[in-house]
């Protein structure tokens, strides 16, 4: 009662919680107005960033157009100390001086006002001799202001590069030689002199003319040519023409070519002459250097936030739920109320440590084919089956006994008041007979039968798993034995699950030591009747135990573990099989290899074959990894990503025992398969009965539809054969043609199956 008391007292009041919720509002505030500080401030700091390179551009830009303008005027005094007399030839050594000692400039001319080109030094063997008709303009402004003009920039295309022309007057009107200098001055010579510039590796720098053509860029200008980039700068110069700043930043998209965009910070500043300066940087840029700056911070916050809801939900959760609802659901099917596995295994044991000499029962009750219940009545009826069963069994059973649900259609009854063997017996045909009768379900009868194992302490087991487990070996020898019925365990229970034992002990490392062997049943062309391949089937001749049937150690192969390594064994056998027929035999065929459901779901499983198949040298074509539906149903997600897996590295994926299974047709499409194979329990009567006959044609039909081999296996008779060959079957398999063959017989086989093929016509 004391514990009871003080646990309640612990459970927070609805005011504790007001108080956790004001402070996550709070911490949520902080945290935004923490975010949109640093926003700021790094948005400053970028612009800033950004600010001072375009201030750095500017000052290049003006200083070196005062130094063109004013060697331009230079040279303008110098002819006029030339003489009339020797005019022209002076003129060409001045500009040749000129030339020599200006870098970025490739050519200067003295032109007549006709724009005739009079005199003219040049970097390069081309000469012009008439001017371009843009220039004049710039004749008429230069001489209208008498000062140096800059013409509008002009693509050379045959040297590939922007000429940007300045234009002066000279006035010699007394001797006739009136005209103006120009000089062309190679705008990537900026270029060269700002790819010297350390600069970070996202930011640009361009120049834009008004018209959004790039005079020159830093680095490449390649960029803006592209249809992308013409874009960028029409964005841009369609936002300056808005602005009545001369520089600032913005904000511009660069298509990327598949739909989205990509956006660039730019900040611009207003050069003269129709010219901007573009420093670029991507936005992304941005956000990385805000993130670098908020992280710890917001990590932080992020933190103590978490804590507050989770401090929150756990006190929410303390208050809504009390102590014993919590030991309830533990201990106890949601579903009947009963005791569920883990608790009655609990108080079976603790019945023995206080009771140590007190006899027990342990029966396990065991619907049969209880999946044809849910399947007919739905699950909700099945559900209440349950229910009612619960029931009956807790009305024939003392106060003193337990009962549990031990699983989804099994019942768990522990006898604890000491009957004799003779009582319990009676109390168990009871149960049996209450259990078996029908079940009214919304007006339904629900008839079902039990499966009863028996197992007792001390006489069986020791403690309660083993008693657990005894009464399951009990139970699926009722199962085994047509179920509907009662078994106790037993001396030859005991036995078999010795010999079990012992099988598994035998099998652990069994084709290490070469017990475990590989044969091939060949695969045959339904029409023309060739040998297509063949399916690997395994074989284990045990020394202690003789030839095992593959039904018999397979499954305990599966239980124990094992079956990943026969099938690695198998698989790497058929492989390397394949390959010697293809190399020494000239005959690659197709090998067939089954593959566990354990091993499917193996993460492993891809990797291992790609370097199995990577190691033998054999194309992936030539293998066939064979499935069971109950190998795909059990994780149908999982199987189907490793089956495309397989499909993506070539090979074939084939359905084993198709049309078997309830759900053939609800997931065939939804696979990677290439193959489905019909169940011999199919063919076997297919040229006696009609019904098999039409359901076989119908896979066959349904496996074309779906570009799907068919593969019929347990093909015995001449009949079957023309019968499949007349509904086009692809494939055959089975004793007609072969039984399974040694590697060494099914060489020979396939040597000389075309001679007897033809034999038989």
């Amino acid at each position: 009662m004391d514990q009871q008391t003080n646990g309640r007292s612990r459970v927070p009041t609805p005011q504790g919680y007001s108080v956790l919720s004001l402070a996550l509002t709070v911490l949520v505030i902080l945290m935004a107005l923490f975010m949109l500080h640093n926003w700021n401030i790094s948005r400053a700091a970028s612009d800033g960033e950004l600010r001072h390179i375009s201030s750095v551009v500017q000052q290049g830009s003006r200083a070196n157009m005062a130094m063109r303008h004013s060697n331009i005027i230079n040279v303008a005094a110098q002819l006029d100390t030339v003489p009339d007399s020797r005019f022209i030839p002076e003129v060409q050594g001045i500009l040749n001086n000129y030339m020599a000692l200006m870098t970025g400039v490739v050519s200067v001319a003295y032109v007549s006002k006709q724009g005739d080109f009079q005199v003219q030094a040049s970097r390069t063997e081309a000469r012009q001799t008439q001017v371009y008709s843009n220039f004049m303009q710039a004749f008429d402004e230069s001489e209208r202001e008498h000062e140096v003009v800059d013409a509008p920039a002009y693509w050379d295309a045959a040297h590939q590069r922007w000429l940007l022309p300045l234009i002066y007057p000279v006035e010699r009107p007394h001797a006739g030689y009136s005209g103006y200098l120009i000089s062309m001055y190679d705008l990537g010579y900026r270029m060269e002199m700002w790819g010297r510039t350390h600069l970070s590796v996202d930011t640009q720098i361009a120049v834009v003319g008004t018209d959004a053509l790039p005079r020159y860029s830093v680095p490449g200008i390649d960029r803006f040519h592209a249809p992308e980039g013409k874009a960028f700068l029409q964005n841009v110069i369609r936002q300056l023409r808005k602005r009545k700043e001369t520089e600032g930043p913005i904000t511009a998209g660069w298509p990327d070519g598949e739909g989205g965009t990509q956006f660039y910070r730019v900040y611009y500043a207003h050069l003269g002459d129709d010219l901007y300066s573009l420093v670029i940087r991507p936005v992304s840029v941005f956000y990385q250097a805000y993130w670098n700056n908020i992280q710890f911070a917001l990590l932080l916050f992020s933190g103590l936030i978490l804590c507050v809801i989770v401090l929150n939900h756990m006190v929410i959760r303390q208050h809504m739920r009390h102590r014993h609802e919590l030991e309830y659901k533990a201990h106890h099917d949601p579903l009947t109320g009963l005791l569920n596995r883990s608790r009655m295994l609990q108080l079976i044991n603790l019945d023995i440590e206080e009771q140590a000499n007190q006899p027990l029962t342990l029966i396990l009750i065991n619907v049969d084919h209880f999946n044809r219940v849910n399947d007919q009545y739905g699950h909700s009826a099945g559900d209440r089956v349950l229910c009612d069963m619960a029931c009956r069994i807790n009305s024939l059973i003392s106060a003193h006994d337990w009962l549990g649900r031990a699983s989804g259609d099994e019942f768990m009854v522990l006898l604890r008041s000491g009957q004799n063997p003779s009582e319990q017996d009676v109390l168990i045909m009871a149960l049996m007979a209450a259990l078996n009768e029908g079940y009214r379900v919304d007006h339904r009868l629900v008839r079902v039968s039990v499966s009863v194992g028996v197992a007792a302490y001390p006489g069986d087991a020791s403690e309660a798993d083993q008693l657990l487990g005894k009464a399951d070996a009990a139970l699926h020898r009722a199962k085994s034995e047509g179920r509907a019925q009662v078994v106790h365990y037993s001396a030859d229970i005991a036995h078999q699950q010795q010999r079990e034992k012992r099988m598994m002990r035998a099998l652990d490392g069994a084709w290490n030591r070469g017990e475990i062997y590989v044969v091939y049943q060949p695969q045959v062309d339904c029409v023309r009747g060739s040998v297509r391949g063949a399916e690997a089937l395994v074989r284990w001749n045990s020394p202690e135990f003789g030839l095992v049937p593959p039904d018999e150690f397979i499954p305990l192969a599966e239980s124990s573990g094992l079956v990943g390594d026969i099938d690695r064994y198998v698989m790497r056998e058929a492989c390397l099989f394949n390959r010697v027929m293809s190399d020494m035999h000239n005959q690659p065929l197709q090998i067939s290899v089954n593959i566990s459901a354990y091993h499917l779901l193996e993460p492993s499983l891809i990797p291992e074959i790609t370097q199995l198949l990577s190691d033998v040298g054999l194309d992936p074509s030539r293998l066939v990894l064979e499935v069971t539906e109950t190998a795909m149903l059990n994780d149908f997600e999982r199987a189907a990503q490793q089956l495309s897996a397989l499909r993506t590295l070539g090979i074939g994926v084939s359905v084993d025992d198709f049309g078997t299974g309830y759900s053939s047709l609800a997931y065939i499409h939804k696979l990677p398969v290439t193959e489905i194979k019909i169940d011999r329990s199919f063919v076997e009567k297919i040229d006696s009965d009609l019904h098999d006959r039409t359901l076989i044609s119908a896979i066959i039909a349904m496996g074309r539809r779906l570009h799907l081999e068919v593969v019929a296996e347990g093909v015995e008779t001449e009949e079957q054969w023309q019968i499949l060959r007349q509904q086009k079957c692809d494939v055959l398999q089975g004793y007609h043609f072969s039984r399974p063959l040694s590697s060494e017989d099914f060489v020979e086989f396939v040597a000389d199956h075309p001679r007897r093929a033809e034999a038989t016509g």
